[in-house]
């Protein structure tokens, strides 16, 4: 897609290979914040060494977008087709039992009906893998923008539908504000791997059909 630039100086690409490793770290440190990674106790380095196979493989496809204000990378949304793979990584062993938790939660919050159904139906879905900006770039709208430019950027490439799995209040009502549908939704607390979690956070699979409701 070409580069997208209005009067506030920012601008959304594509994101490109020589940008995985910072768009990798950004994910990392902006998902500090997240009550999972706190709760895995998941830094931005070991974020980095997990994702940036899956990065690379997204931006083979063009898949993902980074949005920069003044030359400085500020946000990401790091998209794949949906389609199992599996990766090669640094540290593969020690990265899969950490992150075995959060993957093990988000399986299981897959098997859902309404989902079952779409895939039965050949529903080719964008899946939004990670949606992450710096602390200093909230509150600017920049989200808001990489979630229209994402959009079209599925629709181009033939998606059916975008599908998230939204770990934060503020990215679920961002997606809802977009006509994204609730899916299913669950609970940390009792699943394997958070048997001493005591909070009430949950993630939601929401999914919008983006052949409407634009």
């Amino acid at each position: 897609m070409p580069q997208v630039q209005n009067k506030l100086d920012f601008k959304v690409k594509t994101l490109e290979s020589n940008e995985i490793e910072e768009a990798a770290l950004l994910i990392g440190t902006a998902f500090q914040d997240e009550v999972i990674s706190s709760y895995l106790d998941i830094k931005p380095e070991e974020y980095a060494k997990f994702l940036k196979p899956l990065i690379k493989d997204s931006v083979k496809k063009e898949l993902s977008l980074a949005l920069y204000e003044a030359e400085k990378m500020m946000a990401v949304i790091f998209a794949d087709d949906y389609l199992a793979s599996d990766f090669d990584y640094e540290d593969k062993e020690i990265l899969d039992a950490k992150f075995a938790p959060l993957l093990n939660y988000l399986d299981k919050l897959h098997v859902n009906p309404k989902e079952q159904e779409l895939k039965k139906a050949g529903t080719k879905f964008y899946h939004l893998y990670f949606a992450a900006s710096l602390r200093e770039a909230r509150g600017k709208g920049y989200m808001r923008k990489l979630f229209e430019e994402s959009h079209k950027l599925a629709i181009s490439k033939g998606f059916d539908a975008a599908i998230i799995e939204a770990s934060s209040d503020a990215i679920r009502h961002l997606a809802i504000s977009y006509n994204y549908e609730i899916l299913n939704e669950a609970k940390l607390k009792g699943n394997a791997g958070f048997e001493n979690y005591q909070g009430e956070h949950s993630v939601a699979i929401i999914v919008k059909d983006l052949h409407k409701n634009q």
